[in-house]
């Protein structure tokens, strides 16, 4: 499939050097959602930010339908982005508690010159009906919602200039368990029914299995694995990848022995020699340090940055 975005060696550091996402190559076709997980403090979000030029890139390439947009000007990059929607972590805090809903949602609209006064107020109801809220919604502010409901209505302003690729932001960790599969679904049916690209962030596990038919594994600023959801999750290749799946907690699924990893999380700013999950990783040796991996395809659509990749050997596993 043709990608609808693509990054190539992406890069983005800050202040005192902190390289958030180093050398990132993704892809993700039309219609397609990619979920990409890993540890707090990985560059998950700053990485989806990158995607979009919500934050600026300054390294590697990025490619919107075949056009390089990586240091595309403002001007030009604000008529793009009517292509591109994102839904953040907070539903409250994503949302100006002092507009309604019906002109939270009409704003995008307003700022890209879609319709005009009386079509974007007759689109509003319809995007409500989109994420099952009511017309009436239109009418109230934020405050006066519930969590799940103030994402729905985040999703509806995302969805509002038609976008055809939509960042979502570990949209469901701050709401509660009970409405989390609840936005989820949503997002699954509207994906599908508008034939959206996708980039789903989450460090939650089963919700990538629920959304995404390919993930993608991050670990300080680096993509280590990547594959389709099914291979990913059957048979992890990357140590800090069947690390992760030990961890997560299934119902129904796969049991694994629980791998638990030794030490910290190496600084972004000063990133481990080689290979950097080598301070962690139970089966590192000297070329770890001496080489970084890069990423290879080791089955078929399933790629991984490790010079020892396959699955952990019982005498490399760290005891509970």
């Amino acid at each position: 499939m043709t990608a609808l975005v693509q990054a190539a060696a992406l890069g983005k550091t800050f202040a005192g050097g902190v390289r958030a996402v180093d050398g990132v190559d993704l892809a993700i076709a039309q219609g397609e959602t990619l979920g990409l997980v890993g540890e707090s403090g990985c560059g998950k979000s700053t990485l989806a930010r990158v995607l979009i030029r919500l934050i600026e890139p300054d390294a590697g390439a990025l490619t919107f339908r075949d056009r390089d947009i990586t240091h595309l000007p403002d001007r030009a990059m604000r008529a793009l982005r009517r292509d591109m929607g994102i839904v953040f972590q907070d539903p409250f805090g994503s949302l100006n508690p002092r507009m309604t809903v019906g002109q939270l949602i009409a704003e995008p609209m307003w700022i890209h010159g879609i319709g005009d006064r009386a079509a974007r107020r007759a689109r509003v109801p319809e995007l409500l009906g989109l994420v099952g809220l009511l017309p009436e919604h239109a009418s109230r502010y934020p405050h006066e919602f519930s969590g799940g409901q103030r994402q729905r209505i985040a999703i509806a302003r995302a969805l509002a200039t038609e976008p055809a690729f939509l960042v979502c932001d570990e949209p469901t960790s701050a709401l509660d368990v009970s409405i989390q599969a609840q936005v989820l679904n949503l997002l699954r049916d509207l994906q599908e029914r508008l034939g959206l690209a996708c980039l789903f962030v989450s460090h939650n596990l089963a919700a990538v299995r629920h959304m995404a038919p390919r993930v993608a594994v991050m670990y300080l600023g680096r993509i280590v694995e990547e594959a389709a959801r099914d291979r990913l999750f059957a048979a992890p290749q990357h140590p800090y990848t069947q690390a992760l799946l030990s961890a997560a907690s299934e119902p129904g699924s796969e049991r694994r022995t629980r791998i638990v990893l030794k030490g910290e999380v190496p600084s972004p700013a000063n990133p481990p020699s080689g290979c950097r999950f080598r301070t962690r990783c139970p089966r590192a040796v000297s070329r770890c340090a001496e080489e970084e991996p890069q990423l290879a395809e080791v089955a078929p659509g399933q790629r991984v940055a490790c010079h020892f990749p396959g699955a952990l050997r019982p005498e490399e596993l760290s005891a509970p």
